[in-house]
């Protein structure tokens, strides 16, 4: 069964939640039909998560949610979000030279897999969010190796599945 892995690598440049000028901050990860979370960083804005999640591909949400969270003694303060669609989430290994639909689907430890920075976002225009996020995406079916042109054909077609559903 092919799995997506979602690694949080760190952010930077988050906005400040508590009264020290800082925040503990925290990321809830969403794909799918699972929810994941990241260990808390306190007293920083720019934390390093180094954390890897897997998630099945078998339904529920196509687009992955990352919500970042200040951690307070009562609650929690919303510090914003990204929401990457799946189809896109390989479009930075495309080619210069070549352009596939939603770029180049990888396994995971493909050393041509790179992370990328994602901009922090807010659900309205309320909220004083900043900062960005280091994501690294990747599949892994069980430690069986495929061609880019048989991850591109699985990728699109759970794509084309999870965006019916």
């Amino acid at each position: 069964m092919v799995t997506l892995r979602i690694h949080l690598i760190e952010a930077r440049g988050l906005a400040p939640k508590d009264s020290n000028g800082l925040a503990d901050p925290y990321a809830v990860i969403r794909f799918s039909t699972s929810k994941k979370q990241t260990k808390t960083i306190y007293k920083t804005l720019d934390p390093v998560w180094d954390q890897g999640f897997s998630f099945d591909v078998n339904g529920g949400s196509s687009v992955v949610n990352i919500t970042l969270w200040d951690k307070d003694t009562l609650g929690r303060d919303y510090m914003g979000e990204i929401n990457v669609p799946a189809k896109h989430l390989f479009t930075r290994n495309c080619p210069r030279d070549e352009y596939h639909e939603g770029g180049q689907p990888m396994e995971f430890n493909d050393p041509r897999n790179m992370p990328v920075w994602y901009a922090v976002q807010s659900r309205n225009n309320n909220e004083q969010v900043s900062g960005s996020v280091l994501i690294k995406a990747g599949l892994y079916d069980n430690g069986k190796m495929h061609s880019d042109e048989e991850w591109i054909h699985g990728w699109s077609t759970i794509c084309a599945q999870l965006a019916k559903q």
